[in-house]
Formats: C-alpha cells, sequence, structure tokens
C-alpha cells in the first residue's frame, strides 16, 4: 500500500513535470512513428546505449489515473533495448524504447502517447482494455544512473 506522503509526493512529481516547461528549458521531439516526447536536461555525461541497464525512476499515467509509479518505492532497472513488440520496426517504435538512447544520466522525459496510435503500432492483445483510442498514456522517466552490465547496477 502506497503511503499518503507517497501519493502527495507523486502528484506533486506531476505537477512539477507539467510547470517545468515554463521554468526549466525542455525540448520537444517527435519520433518518426509520431510519439511526442520533452527532454529535461540534466547535468549528466553519461549517454544511454543499447544494452546499458538504467536505474529509472518511473511513473506511467493513463488520463488521471496512475497505473505503476516508484514513488516510495525503490527505483527501477530497465534495460535499454529495442523494441519488443511484435509490429515495431526502427521506423515506427511508439514506445519508450525509441527514446533511451537519446538520455544521459540526470536527464528526465515525458513521453505521450495516443492510445489510438499505440494500437496500430503494438500487438493490441498487450494493452489493458481499459486504453481507449484517443485516450493518452503519459509516461515520466528520470534517469539516475546507467550501468554497462547487471552485475555493476547491484
Amino acid at each position: 500500500m502506497i503511503s499518503k506522503i507517497a501519493i502527495i509526493k507523486n502528484y506533486l512529481l506531476i505537477l512539477l513535470y507539467t510547470l517545468s516547461s515554463t521554468i526549466v528549458k525542455s525540448q520537444e521531439y517527435i519520433t518518426p512513428a509520431g510519439m511526442k516526447y520533452y527532454v529535461y536536461r540534466g547535468n549528466g555525461t553519461k549517454q544511454v546505449m543499447l544494452g546499458n541497464i538504467m536505474k529509472v525512476d518511473y511513473t506511467y499515467k493513463v488520463k488521471d489515473s496512475i497505473y505503476f509509479t516508484t514513488t516510495g518505492r525503490p527505483l527501477m532497472y530497465v534495460t535499454a533495448l529495442e523494441s519488443t513488440h511484435q509490429y515495431n520496426t526502427s521506423e515506427t517504435k511508439y514506445d519508450m524504447s525509441a527514446v533511451w538512447t537519446k538520455l544521459k544520466v540526470g536527464d528526465s522525459v515525458v513521453a505521450i502517447q495516443l492510445a489510438d496510435s499505440f494500437f496500430k503500432v503494438n500487438n493490441p492483445r498487450f494493452l489493458d482494455p481499459q486504453l481507449k483510442p484517443g485516450v493518452k498514456i503519459i509516461t515520466y522517466a528520470k534517469i539516475h544512473d546507467v550501468f554497462t552490465s547487471d552485475s555493476m547496477a547491484k
């Protein structure tokens, strides 16, 4: 169970991400498949490369509901891989795999995916049935560290 303090902290984090476009300089990007994302550059110089393991603070939100968050929990370890979706090619990545290698330690990213575009590119049998066309899927992630192997991440 997530404590009330953790929930408040998460909402403040989301509010900070939302308001930061006027406070912190961000850059807007669009993947070849049309996924919009914003990068908030940190001070790190260590680039994420394919196969690296990233230590990530992660929140996944649909509409006003948080589907997953690391707030109040240990950070996630995520491997920067090519997309694993059956229908994704390098030209049609419509998930976070299109973004990871564009980031460095300390960077934050906000990715906005439209559910109907997500349906077209990704295999629908893996999607939450509550996702309807037109719904925005918003992913917030901050890269805390990058490792070249899983033994280094431990």
